[in-house]
């Protein structure tokens, strides 16, 4: 899926049962992994973090290295949150 197609798709297909099982297991392998820092301290906090960068049009992979969990909170980071700027329309 493209990134343009991802924006596209309503927060509520994100909810769909076979949606939230492939994340799941998307998630649980990139914390086995464990090439995402320190914030994730488990597969449910990798899930939330792709689920977060989902609904703010990121893939997988962008979620997992552009957000980060600080103090129960995501927040977005680096070179994403400048390309997050500039598609609001900020020089």
């Amino acid at each position: 899926m493209t990134e343009n197609a991802l924006e596209k798709v309503s927060v509520d297909a994100f909810l769909e049962s076979d949606r939230l099982n492939q994340m799941m297991k998307v998630a649980q392998q990139f914390h086995k992994a464990g090439c995402f820092g320190g914030d994730v301290k488990n597969a449910e906090q990798a899930f939330v973090k792709i689920q977060a960068g989902a609904e703010m049009g990121m893939p997988p992979m962008a979620s997992m290295n552009s957000l980060y969990i600080v103090n129960g909170k995501i927040t977005i980071w680096g070179s994403a949150m400048t390309k997050k700027i500039r598609e609001a329309g900020w020089l």
